[in-house]
């Protein structure tokens, strides 16, 4: 390992150096509370396994590669190589704040054990520091020189805990903190009280008609109204808060093409079906309009008009011409509606926007679509979703710097996001 004292100017030189552009990405991610979909686990190990598959990828190495003299040298290195913009960034309360000195840290005793435990906690604190206090140019120019950096260990704060022995629970408490942030949201099973409401976890097939997508400039205007319609799957989770719509058809700037919506939270992915591209399409902050899964009741926000026994099916999915309709007028832009419609008994039917409930594909804008359920298809999954599978994020969306969200942003809420 290259000295120290060189590695801090060598770090300090990159930093010096930053471009603007990178300076706007780090500083954006640094203002980001909510991290990345596929970097949540909703438990630690899990959470350990999320960021340990980033890590790794990155070409890190395992904890146990490193002695503690090793870290200590790279706390050293990473304490004088801070970005102070990165750190402002972040509030006092935020757990990427603290930039802990060494000096902080309890000395190794000649135990194996306890010299071991204390070798994970701070391959946690060089984990912490080299994700958030530096800059891309930095890591960048550490990762040429020969600089390698520790992965997670495998153990958590239980079993850190039991090999250090008492009087470690404020190192353990502010060295792990990096996990909460990490935590994924997801709401208590068992709550369902039946139909309208969904179910705590939901998968099926739809008929989808007029453009998809069609929420970003330059997205189709319009598509078809008629025939059997383009086919979608669904998975959604009340539980994992998660969505995933794969679409038959899709109208993409590279020619049309199966094309699938994934929704973590308030993070949104447009990708290609074959993994070939993807876009963002949605994050917490960028823009003020973040897309996200439906909610169990939805239907709560519109207008319930009653039964109408007026409807017919394009799809053929439901053979009765009775629905209850379920509508939401816009107030601030004139002749836009969005409706949910289902059978007597508030089992799904249909759901769409669009300038008209009907007659079907009024001119617009805006732009009219909606999706017919095979109801046959729609309920409970046979086992429940796992977010790591049924809703992972593909390794195409993990980087992309391409945008494809919500435009024009006349339709979001003008409340800026709750950080």
């Amino acid at each position: 390992m290259p000295a120290v004292s060189s590695l801090v100017a060598l770090a300090a030189a990159a930093s010096a150096q930053l471009h603007d552009t990178r300076v706007l990405g780090d500083l954006e991610r640094a203002l980001e509370t909510s991290p990345r979909p596929h970097l949540v686990g909703f438990s630690p190990a899990g959470i350990r396994a999320a960021l340990n598959g980033h890590l790794e990828a990155a070409g890190h190495a395992a904890c146990d590669a490193f002695t503690n003299k090793d870290l200590d040298e790279l706390l050293d290195v990473l304490d004088g190589a801070a970005d102070a913009r990165l750190l402002a960034a972040y509030a006092e309360a935020d757990g990427r704040h603290g930039a802990r000195s060494n000096a902080s840290l309890p000395a190794a005793r000649g135990d194996a054990a306890y010299d071991a435990a204390l070798r994970d906690v701070k391959c946690f604190r060089v984990a912490m520091k080299h994700a958030h206090h530096l800059s891309s140019a930095a890591k960048d120019e550490l990762r040429a020189a020969g600089v390698r950096f520790p992965r997670l260990p495998g153990r958590g704060a239980e079993e850190l805990a039991a090999a250090l022995g008492d009087g470690h629970d404020d190192l353990l408490a502010s060295t792990l903190s990096c996990q909460t942030g990490h935590n994924g949201t997801a709401l208590e099973p068992g709550h369902w009280k039946g139909y309208p409401d969904w179910p705590d976890e939901v998968e099926y097939e739809a008929r989808g008609y007029g453009p998809y997508p069609f929420w970003y400039a330059g997205s189709a205007s319009t598509g078809a109204y008629d025939g059997p319609g383009g086919l979608i799957q669904t998975k959604w989770s009340g539980l994992l808060n998660a969505e995933k719509l794969s679409h038959g058809a899709c109208t993409l700037p590279r020619g049309d093409a199966p094309c699938t919506m994934l929704f973590r939270d308030k993070w949104a992915y447009l990708y290609r079906s074959d993994e070939s591209g993807c876009c963002i399409a949605s994050t917490p902050r960028l823009p003020n309009c973040w897309m996200g899964p439906v909610k169990r009741d939805f239907y709560k926000l519109f207008d319930d008009n009653g039964l109408d026994d007026t409807y017919s099916s394009e799809s053929g999915l439901y053979d009765n011409s009775t629905v209850r309709n379920y509508t939401l007028v816009m107030t601030s832009n004139e002749g836009f509606y969005f409706w949910y419609q289902t059978d007597a008994a508030g089992f799904p039917v249909e759901q769409g926007e669009g300038g008209a409930v009907r007659p079907r594909a009024k001119s617009g804008p805006p732009k009219y679509l909606f999706h017919q359920f095979n109801r046959s298809t729609f309920g409970p999954p046979k086992t429940p979703f796992d977010a790591d599978t049924d809703f992972a994020v593909p390794d195409v969306c993990k980087n992309t710097t391409a945008i494809c969200t919500v435009s024009p942003t006349s339709l979001c809420d003008a409340t800026p996001p709750d950080f």
